[in-house]
């Protein structure tokens, strides 16, 4: 396999108007687009949707062109990744000082229309040059000999020729394209054989992870809306998807979206170059990754016995009664506003921005009903313009790491794609666990195990809850799930500040009818127990995530968890059900501590 990249410049006349989304400029209809860091772009949408457009034209076989570029009505991707393309000339004004004007006349009188004229930024004003503008295609191809890469490279160069215009307002001549310039390279994917042994064996590794551009991971996108926000956290099953993927990619895996799983007799692409990697891929434990401003320090959870009173937060996991906070009654977190957030937890506040997509009527050159939608998504800075990292932790299972550890360092790092919006990123790896924001105790304080979710996990069991919809009857669930975590009777739950969630409903479509919602305990749920001989049950917890419950083997599997994930991606391996134990927060901070309850 090769790794072929096409250096795009298109030589694009003035002016040109890329519209932004929203307005950044009083008095001004129409702004140029902006990325996250304020420099002028034209999106990859725009250039993925110009090129398949022109592709067509051209008569290019569909086939190939849904292989280069993906289905667009499934809006599935392709093999081509393309970037945003930029400018290297700085604009020559700011959005007040020049400024083009449109309006629409009233064909009936032969005047202007009320309410018909249109500000629009002259960024890039009308010059004896015109702009360049730099992006890049890149993917992966077969070897040189097959001449694969230099057949797509053609059909690119070709497609983007056939183009005459770029961005809003073509049909007065704005964005007239000139020229293109493009440029092959072709670097041949080294594999090792065999990998060299590490320096050390080790189980647990730190994996952080720098995006170059926005991000858009997870999101659910409500019935009755267009908008679909991303989530700030990077789930373990994503990271272990992106590097199954980009195995399936460099070992030349025919259709590599298509292709059988990584552990799977038949996948022998992968077998053949990481054998060690294919064998343990579904074993191996990818923890949720948390934004972080420190690549040395992973964030904490808030817990949920945590409540704030007049800008006082305390803990009430360890309070056998209510107790007001300096005479004022608690507001648990479901009723918190930004002030009443505790500092100490390691979040950093990111940066949001909004995209709007439409997809373009071909014949009528304007935007399709009904195709259009906002995304929302998280930047790698947050709001004072601090570089933010996301944080995780990888635990390989307990056989012979030496081999498995060599491969998965080479592989994770040849991870560059990430999320719905297939940002570029860049992954590294090193051994052992990074420090955590917040201190944890001994396992077992004063016969106490104070146990706080990380991640949500599959506990209660929903079938029996909807039996009966109580307080009491959710208590004896969980009772129950502590019961057979622990083996034995001899457990007791004190007290739980539990939140549930109905998650997965992206996998409805995979469904064909057979859909129904995974009931989770979500992240920051916090259970006092109380138990004997407990050291070992904790230790495994913390190694391995919270066991799936019986019920759960038995309703999403063969009743065993074997091949589990397959039908229930909220399973340990896809970094659910990890747990922090007695927090030093929740004895320092509780409410009876001096200053606290009153």
């Amino acid at each position: 396999m090769i790794y072929a990249s096409i250096k795009v410049c298109l030589k694009i006349r003035g002016p040109i108007l890329c519209k932004a989304t929203a307005t950044s400029a009083w008095g001004i209809d129409a702004t140029f687009a902006i990325d996250y860091t304020g420099r002028p772009v034209i999106e990859r949408s725009h250039i993925k949707g110009k090129l398949r457009e022109a592709l067509r034209e051209l008569g290019v076989d569909p086939n190939n062109i849904i292989t280069w570029l993906g289905k667009e009505e499934d809006r599935e991707t392709g093999m081509l990744e393309i970037t945003d393309f930029y400018s290297n000339c700085r604009p020559e004004h700011d959005a007040y000082e020049k400024r083009l004007t449109r309006t629409r006349m009233d064909r009936k009188r032969g005047v202007v229309e009320e309410t018909a004229l249109v500000f629009m930024e002259n960024r890039f004003p009308l010059r004896s040059e015109p702009y360049e503008w730099e992006g890049t295609i890149t993917f992966f191809a077969e070897d040189e000999d097959t001449g694969q890469a230099g057949e797509i490279h053609d059909a690119v160069k070709a497609g983007l020729k056939w183009i005459a215009a770029f961005g809003s307002e073509k049909s007065v001549g704005l964005g007239r394209l000139k020229s293109v310039k493009t440029e092959l390279n072709c670097e041949a994917v080294n594999i090792p054989a065999p990998f060299p042994a590490p320096l050390s064996a080790e189980k647990w590794f730190t994996v952080t992870i720098k995006p170059s551009e926005p991000l858009l991971i997870g999101g659910v996108k409500r019935k009755s809306s267009t908008y679909m926000e991303s989530e700030t956290i990077i789930h373990g099953g994503m990271i272990k998807g992106a590097l199954a993927e980009t195995l399936n990619q460099i070992c030349g895996a025919k259709k590599y979206t298509d292709a059988p799983p990584i552990d799977d007799v038949h996948n022998s692409a992968v077998k053949e170059k990481y054998p060690n990697l294919a064998k343990h891929f579904s074993d191996i434990r990818f923890t949720h990754a948390f934004p972080s401003k420190y690549p040395e320090q992973r964030p904490v959870v808030i817990p949920y016995s945590a409540v704030s009173s007049r800008g006082d937060c305390r803990d009430a996991a360890l309070c056998k009664e209510p107790k007001p906070i300096n005479g004022s009654a608690p507001i648990f977190q479901v009723d918190w506003k930004d002030k009443d957030y505790p500092g100490g937890f390691g979040w950093p506040s990111l940066r949001r921005i909004s995209r709007t997509r439409t997809a373009i009527d071909e014949e009528l050159r304007r935007a399709e009903e009904n195709r259009m939608f906002t995304y929302g998504y998280v930047c790698p800075k947050d709001e004072d313009g601090v570089d933010v990292v996301w944080v995780g932790w990888v635990k390989l299972p307990d056989v012979d790491t030496g081999a498995l550890q060599s491969e998965l360092e080479d592989a994770i790092r040849r991870v560059t794609r990430l999320g719905k919006r297939r940002s570029r990123v860049e992954i590294k790896i090193k051994p052992q666990m990074c420090g955590s924001a917040q201190t944890e105790r001994q396992p077992i304080e004063n016969g106490l195990i104070i146990v706080a979710l990380q991640s949500d996990a599959l506990m209660a069991d929903p079938d029996e809850l909807l039996k009966k919809q109580t307080a009491d009857k959710l208590k004896k669930l969980y009772e129950a799930y502590w019961s057979e975590v622990f083996g034995s009777n001899t457990v007791e739950l004190v007290r739980f500040f539990a939140h549930q969630r109905l998650l997965g409903g992206y996998l409805g479509r995979r469904m064909a009818g057979g859909y129904y919602p995974f009931y989770l305990t979500g992240a920051g749920s916090v259970f006092v127990l109380k138990a004997d001989k407990a050291l070992e049950c904790v230790n495994k917890w913390k190694n391995n995530g919270l066991p799936v419950p019986a019920w759960a083997k038995k309703k999403y599997g063969n009743g065993k968890g074997e091949d589990l994930w397959q039908r229930c991606p909220f399973v340990p391996q896809n970094g659910y059900g990890e747990v922090a134990v007695n927090l030093n927060w929740h004895f320092k901070e509780r409410i009876d501590v001096a200053g606290g309850g009153q």
